[in-house]
């Protein structure tokens, strides 16, 4: 992976148990999450869901002092002298930036993500001193495809996290920008792709028609005030921003609920979980009531959270543990 020029760059997120603990309890940990929540408990281990958050409080290699604290929206990796949200200005014609209402900030989505597992999560051991040292990991990240469309445009960003020299995980998102005519974007890597509606609608089918394990829950009217102190403060999490008359719950706390929810019900460890794959076909809110279809299939587990009353798909993707975890379910 190339770094630094205007299509990928190199970050550097810090964290603590502290953050760790956080996190748990913002995506659903509760008193029965303990090996998440509290430092001292002997098998004390971060949930994997929660790399994905790092992205957003990380910040260059160069810049001094390393912030702490509440941050400013967008995060650094969306930040791109003469671009728009996730687009570097390479992207975007002149004539983007001749219109009178260019300038106006466009509407950022998250609409997919995936995390695959390489290494362990290694932290940093207290000391006497300091006994919640810091955690270092770095970040690579770079712009992979960038697909203009009558909707949106769709950005593609592939993430990897290291520590010490050693791959800890790859991600990857999948952003649509809202707001930009697309004859004013330049695409990269654009190829034509399924419509995702044919597959939801399917998908949908087949877990109402089978043998499935369903969970109920409703959407806690905290949840997105609670995960946004994990990095991402986008004001659309908080009023709805000009889009939604209420507060949207992030995608990734979404994923990271869905996760959680998985390993508690196989009975499996945190380390166990390989990758995931999540796809956010419908907005969620706060206080949605919700049920999460749960399949295993072909290896790996299928899920599926719609809306208790329409039975909107509102998230759907895959999960796959270790080997020795799928043989015991």
């Amino acid at each position: 992976m190339s770094r630094d020029d205007d299509t990928s760059k190199t970050l550097i997120a810090k964290f603590t148990r502290r953050d760790l603990a956080l996190y748990a309890l913002s995506v659903g940990c509760n008193g029965d999450d303990l090996s998440h929540c509290y430092e001292s408990h002997p098998d004390f281990e971060p949930l994997p869901s929660f790399l994905l958050s790092l992205i957003f409080m990380a910040q260059s290699e160069g810049d001094r002092p390393f912030l702490t604290g509440i941050r400013r929206f967008p995060p650094s990796f969306m930040r791109h002298a003469g671009g728009v949200g996730p687009l570097p200005r390479r992207f975007l014609s002149d004539s983007y930036f001749d219109e009178a209402d260019s300038q106006d900030s466009p509407t950022v989505l998250h609409m997919s993500q995936s995390l695959s597992m390489h290494s362990p999560i290694i932290l940093r051991e207290p000391t006497l001193d300091d006994p919640d040292p810091p955690t270092t990991m770095k970040i690579n990240v770079a712009i992979e495809q960038v697909k203009p469309r009558g909707i949106g445009t769709f950005v593609k960003t592939k993430m990897e996290y290291s520590q010490d020299g050693t791959l800890v995980a790859t991600s990857e998102m999948v952003a649509l920008i809202l707001g930009i005519d697309p004859s004013h974007v330049v695409p990269l890597n654009d190829v034509s792709e399924q419509p995702a509606s044919k597959k939801m609608k399917s998908r949908s089918q087949i877990f109402r028609a089978t043998e499935t394990k369903m969970l109920q829950f409703d959407v806690p009217r905290n949840a997105a005030l609670l995960y946004r102190l994990t990095g991402d403060y986008n004001q659309i999490h908080v009023d709805g921003g000009s889009l939604f008359d209420r507060p949207l719950l992030h995608g990734l706390c979404s994923l990271g609920m869905v996760s959680r929810a998985i390993l508690q019900y196989t009975e499996s460890k945190a380390s166990d979980l390989k990758s995931i794959d999540c796809h956010f076909t419908k907005p969620v809110f706060i206080g949605d009531a919700l049920e999460m279809w749960i399949l295993r299939n072909d290896g790996c587990i299928d899920f599926c959270v719609t809306s208790q009353n329409k039975g909107e798909v509102k998230v759907k993707g895959k999960l796959l543990l270790v080997q020795k975890a799928l043989s015991s379910l």
